[in-house]
């Protein structure tokens, strides 16, 4: 694995280790990635938006990834 340099390629290498971790079952692994993950995109929240005035905007409709929703997300 390359060197890890900051908590934005942590947060990408976590995310990645949690799909593989839920993908393959491991129930108390996925809870500590996930876990991990979302203390680290608190901490990026924060640090953008610290009087937190910025609403969230989850890209899914009906459980399902929205592409139009991921798009605008993606590409502001």
């Amino acid at each position: 694995m390359d060197r890890i340099t900051d908590d934005y390629e942590l947060a990408a290498v976590v995310a990645v280790r949690l799909r593989d971790a839920r993908a393959a079952g491991d129930i108390e692994h996925s809870r500590r990635l996930a876990a991990a993950l979302h203390a680290l995109t608190e901490r990026f929240v924060h640090e953008v938006d610290p009087a937190g005035t910025t609403a969230a905007l989850l890209p899914h409709m009906n459980e399902q990834l929205d592409p139009v929703a991921v798009a605008r997300l993606l590409n502001p």
